[in-house]
């Protein structure tokens, strides 16, 4: 059976700071993220009672301002992406591979000490990832990713594999709306930049009754290599308070 125009079946994997997703992060060292993107699936069907498939879009775009400075916020960067992807789910498994094209656009001529630089970023990847729902309240997952091209001569630089969990409370009531917590964790082993990413967030989810859409307020903490692509090599360690829209 056919259908059209569905949430993901995959559900998106919140704890990563490069899903698409509605997000705004102020962060401890004067730096503030946010992201407007989203998933949907315009294609699923089911092979047989038990095993659905899905095919879908994805995309995003995502700034970084500065606003450490007492009299200006400045834009460091601002990146977009945009993918195709084949999902599949059987029971508490599911299965996702994605094909994204990144770039960098505002932030290709940066202001920077000594004077002005040019960073060209425009690159794609493909990602493959196992998700595991145990319980309904606990999820794991892990996969590996695959850049296309890298300015690093080592071919085994290309690879990325990354895991991470998320799990969450039982819910409660709260002004009308169902309230529980959360807490994500999610690992990416980056060779190109030679880093461990690590992002872990600990939050409150609020859930409207009459739909699935939820609010996130979030904690958040990040050590890694900076996610914009003109900015990539760089090193950031990291404490943030976030908000977050999943439609």
């Amino acid at each position: 059976m056919l259908c059209s125009l569905w949430a993901p079946l995959f559900h998106p994997i919140i704890g990563n700071p490069l899903e698409a997703q509605n997000r705004l992060t102020f962060f401890d060292n004067g730096q503030t993220e946010g992201s407007v993107g989203g998933t949907v699936d315009f294609l699923r069907w089911k092979s047989n009672p038990d095993v659905q498939w899905g095919v879908g879009i994805t995309a995003d775009a995502y700034f970084l301002m500065d606003n450490s400075a007492p009299t200006a916020m400045n834009f460091e960067a601002l990146d977009w992406f945009g993918g195709v992807y084949l999902s599949e789910q059987t029971g508490a498994f599911a299965f996702k591979g994605e094909w994204i094209h990144y770039k960098g656009t505002l932030g290709d001529e940066l202001q920077q000490p000594g004077g002005w630089y040019y960073t060209y970023y425009s690159r794609e990847n493909t990602n493959l990832t196992a998700s595991f729902y145990p319980k309904s309240w606990l999820r794991f997952y892990a996969g590996l990713g695959r850049w296309e091209d890298s300015a690093s001569p080592t071919p085994d630089n290309l690879l990325f594999p990354f895991a991470g969990m998320e799990i969450y409370s039982s819910s409660f009531k709260f002004l009308g709306m169902n309230l529980r917590g959360y807490g994500t964790y999610h690992l990416e082993i980056d060779n190109e930049t030679s880093s461990n990413n690590q992002t872990i967030q600990l939050g409150l989810q609020f859930k409207g009754q009459e739909n699935g859409q939820t609010i996130r307020f979030a904690v958040v903490h990040y050590q890694g290599s900076v996610n914009f692509g003109q900015l990539y090599m760089q090193q950031v360690d990291h404490w943030g308070l976030g908000v977050y829209y999943d439609p």
